[in-house]
């Protein structure tokens, strides 16, 4: 990951470089950190996305199905459910 790039241009390159037709998109922040979540369709699937960039690290979740997967239940329980714990000294 280049350094030269700002949080915001990191998980817009993230959405761009997914083949498909991006259908939803919006940004967010996760625990403090910005986020974006977006949908991709591609041959009939549908990818949900949610991506986070907090610090040095690209943490991303993804859920594939047919479509609707972005708005069932278990999905967003899934994108709910993921917060970054507080960064240990090293």
């Amino acid at each position: 990951m280049s350094p030269d790039l700002t949080p915001a241009q990191m998980l817009l390159n993230c959405r761009d470089g997914r083949p498909g037709q991006l259908l939803a998109d919006r940004s967010l922040t996760v625990s403090g950190a910005p986020a974006r979540e977006y949908v991709h369709e591609e041959d009939g699937w549908v990818l949900a996305t949610r991506a986070i960039y907090a610090g040095d690290t690209l943490y991303q979740l993804i859920v594939v199905g047919r479509g609707g997967v972005q708005t069932a239940p278990a999905t967003r329980r899934f994108f709910e459910s993921f917060s970054l714990a507080p960064r240990q000294a090293r």
